[in-house]
């Protein structure tokens, strides 16, 4: 747009900026709610920088969350290899090194998947009782306006 001065200006993107953390906060508040809802326990995730602002599943030991970052620990480690571990080196490593994805089927990746829990001591139905244990020993939720809650935690459903 010209201004009174003579020239161009971009767009301001101050207000689409907001709009897009009101619906990622939307969002990760809705999956919450449905965790919930599905009987599992959820706890604050503030992310390795102490700003990610949301939740994971109660009980996940960090051994099965370190061998399910593989994409983060690639990005790190492009980061410490450059000596910069700004949260803008962080993106540009991460478009430095993605790599394209290829079509895996679903069963050959959730026999990898159970395979690499194996492998750091937590086989699928040790952790599937440790989210149970979580979410057993977890207060429910709380209407924040001091009423009862509108639904109530139910066990979750074994597989």
């Amino acid at each position: 747009m010209k201004d009174e001065q003579g020239g161009w200006k971009a767009a301001d993107t101050a207000l689409w900026r907001e709009h897009l953390h009101a619906a990622t906060m939307v969002g990760r508040l809705a999956a919450a709610r449905l965790a919930v809802e599905l009987g599992y326990a959820i706890e604050p995730d503030p992310g390795p920088y102490g700003r990610l602002g949301h939740w994971k599943i109660a009980g996940v030991p960090n051994e099965v969350m370190d061998v399910h970052s593989k994409r983060g620990a690639e990005i790190e480690a492009e980061c410490k290899r450059r000596c910069d571990t700004s949260y803008r080196a962080r993106g540009v490593a991460a478009s430095a090194t993605r790599k394209a994805k290829r079509h895996v089927p679903e069963g050959q990746l959730v026999e990898r998947w159970r395979e690499e829990l194996e492998s750091v001591g937590w086989p699928a139905e040790r952790l599937a009782e440790a989210i149970d244990v979580a979410a057993a020993r977890a207060p429910g939720p709380a209407d924040l306006r001091g009423r009862s809650p509108p639904y109530r935690r139910s066990p979750r459903p074994r597989r």
